[in-house]
């Protein structure tokens, strides 16, 4: 064997060593990659409350003692994946009140849910319920937990004892599991 010959064989089996060394690196990176970086999976589970009207408030404009009442509709749309019956609870975070500080009494708000609205769930408030501070359940999904929407009405209706003028208020929506243990 000349010199050339074995100079190249020596060169084509360091050539091979090396692919196989990156080869193995290669392999060995992926796996790596497999067991270290987390896999983040996702549970769809919100709530999404917006008015028929759109925009992201409830405006019921100048009230007046002369009409009967002024009535706006939402929609509540629930994405649930978790399979697990959950429920929808309102809360009066801040009662209607204008900018002295004086509030509407809580006979002058009051709210239900559309009866047939839902597709699956229990509406819990589908007569007039006065908005009180605390806790109110609107909703009750079936078993499965399934996504839903179904629209409230809110009610302003007179009479009102506080001068006219702007009030604002804040409500607050919650998604929550029932646990079924």
């Amino acid at each position: 064997m000349t010199v050339a010959k074995r100079q190249d064989m020596i060169n084509k089996q360091k050539e091979n060593l090396s692919m196989t060394r990156r080869n193995i690196l290669k392999t060995l990176l992926f796996c790596i990659g497999f067991v270290v970086l987390p896999v983040y999976a996702f549970a769809a589970f919100n709530v999404s409350v917006v008015p028929y009207e759109g925009g992201n408030d409830l405006r019921f404009g100048k009230a007046s003692t002369a009409l009967p009442y002024t009535s706006k509709e939402v929609i509540v749309t629930i994405t649930s994946d978790i399979a697990k019956q959950y429920q929808v609870v309102q809360a009066l975070l801040e009662p209607l009140t204008n900018a002295s500080g004086q509030s509407l009494a809580r006979e002058n708000l009051t709210v239900y849910a559309l009866v047939g609205s839902s597709a699956g769930g229990t509406l819990t408030v589908q007569q007039e319920t006065f908005l009180s501070q605390g806790r109110s359940v609107l909703y009750v999904s079936n078993s499965q937990g399934n996504s839903d929407s179904f629209k409230l009405v809110y009610i302003l209706k007179p009479p009102f004892n506080v001068p006219s003028g702007s009030y604002r208020g804040r409500i607050s929506f919650t998604l929550e599991p029932i646990d079924a243990s």
